[in-house]
């Protein structure tokens, strides 16, 4: 890390709905993204909590509008007027997976050592190589890889993308699947094969500790969960 300015947030929310996780990036200025971040886990926590159980996919992306709007408003004095964060966040209900993301903070799927992206970046480059402009290999390495097109505050009428998928148990024998929430700080020092091996060979636990030090080790200049 290169500073002591951490904007990355994260957070377990115990709900009605269900069990969320959720991994916020934020930005805008010396205290803009760290305050950012913060006020969207705060939001999203208080409307998980207080309100009454809903389908699990819909309540997440209530709680994400929500925090949507109080950035939003928040925006509106000066000091925090380029303040925004990405969300990557999955609810767990029951069989129910849900995972909704705004920006480029990532969610992948690790089944059997095999690795695989669940949300597609909302970024300029991203736009540029679904439109075929770009190679996704250069992606990462291209001047504007950080360009959002899509952050939470960034306007009134935000869309989340969200996902659902079933979980059942694995079979005997085979490994049980490992869902991963991480910002662009690791995946971007990172590689998705990396990531892939750490999960698949070492606890949950072990393996964010291990992912967050290669990441730190290569030089992350970023905030990296």
């Amino acid at each position: 890390r290169s500073s002591d300015l951490n904007e990355d947030r994260y957070a377990v929310v115990e709900s009605p709905s269900g069990l969320a996780w959720i991994v916020c990036d934020g930005m805008g200025g010396a205290t803009g993204g760290e305050l950012a971040a913060q006020l969207a886990i705060d939001a999203i926590r208080r409307d998980l909590e207080n309100l009454p159980p809903r389908p699990g996919g819909e309540a997440l992306r209530d709680a994400i509008l929500e925090a949507n709007r109080i950035i939003v408003l928040r925006r509106q004095n000066q000091a925090f007027a380029q303040m925004g964060t990405t969300i990557v966040a999955a609810m767990f209900d029951g069989p129910e997976l849900s995972v909704a993301h705004v920006g480029d903070s990532r969610a992948y799927l690790v089944r059997e050592g095999a690795i695989q992206q669940l949300t597609t970046d909302h970024t300029f480059v991203q736009d540029l190589v679904e439109r075929g402009q770009i190679k996704i290999e250069e992606a990462l390495s291209h001047p504007q890889a950080h360009i959002l097109t899509r952050a939470i505050g960034s306007e009134p009428a935000l869309e989340v993308d969200l996902n659902r998928y079933w979980i059942w148990d694995a079979e005997p024998g085979e490994r049980p699947d490992v869902l991963v929430l991480c910002t662009d700080g690791l995946y971007s020092q990172v590689s998705e094969i990396e990531v892939a091996a750490l999960v698949s060979e070492e606890s949950p636990q072990s393996a964010c500790v291990r992912m967050v030090e290669l990441a730190k080790a290569r030089g992350g200049f970023d905030n990296i969960s």
